[in-house]
C-alpha cells in the first residue's frame, strides 16, 4: 500500500499574522489498484514553519513539530532533575543527562533531522539571565523549541534545534 499526498485547495492565503490552512487529499490504493480511499488532511503554515493537525493512515509527514518536541524535553527534564534542590555538584551531570536523553528520543522519532540541544541549568538566587539564539536555516523545514522549566530553587532552560537533512 502506498501514499500520495497532494496540496489541492488554498483557504485564504497568509493571513495578517502569518497563518495559513492547507487542506490536502490523501489517495491510497492497494496492489490490486482499487478505488482511492479519500480523505482530508490539513496542516497550519506559520510563518513557514508546517504544523500537522490531522494525520492520516500511515503517512508520516517530516515537519519540525514544536508540541512534540516540546513534551519530549519537558520529560527529560523532569525525568533527570524532577523536584531535587540546587546542587552545583549534579549540575554537570544533570545537563548532560537532559542533552542525551532529548536526543536520543528526537533520534528514535525517525525524521530527517540534524538535532542541537543545548541546556542551562541556573540557581534561584536573584540573579538574571538573558539568552537568545539566531539562525539562517529553511523556514519551511527547520525549527526550534524552547522550554523554560523551573522548581523552588533553579531554572532549567533547555533549547532544542531541528534542521532538516
Amino acid at each position: 500500500m502506498f501514499c500520495a499526498c497532494v496540496v489541492h485547495r488554498w483557504r485564504g492565503g497568509v493571513s495578517r499574522c502569518g497563518w495559513t490552512v492547507l487542506e490536502a487529499e490523501r489517495k491510497e490504493k492497494d496492489e490490486d489498484g482499487r478505488a482511492p480511499d479519500r480523505r482530508g488532511a490539513k496542516w497550519i503554515v506559520f510563518y513557514g514553519v508546517i504544523y500537522v493537525t490531522q494525520f492520516f493512515g500511515s503517512y508520516f509527514y517530516t515537519s519540525f513539530i514544536v508540541d512534540e518536541v516540546s513534551n519530549i524535553i519537558k520529560e527529560a527534564i523532569e525525568g533527570t532533575i524532577g523536584g531535587n534542590a540546587y546542587l552545583h555538584s549534579k549540575v554537570n551531570q544533570w545537563t548532560t543527562n537532559v542533552v542525551e536523553q532529548i536526543l536520543s528520543q528526537l533520534t528514535k522519532l525517525g525524521k530527517p533531522f540534524k538535532y542541537v540541544v543545548t541546556c542551562v541549568i541556573m540557581q534561584k538566587n536573584g540573579a538574571g539571565l538573558h539568552t537568545a539564539s539566531s539562525c539562517f536555516w529553511d523556514n519551511s523545514a527547520d525549527g526550534t523549541c524552547t522550554v523554560r522549566w523551573e522548581n523552588k530553587t533553579m531554572y532549567c532552560i533547555v533549547s532544542a534545534f531541528g534542521l532538516a537533512i
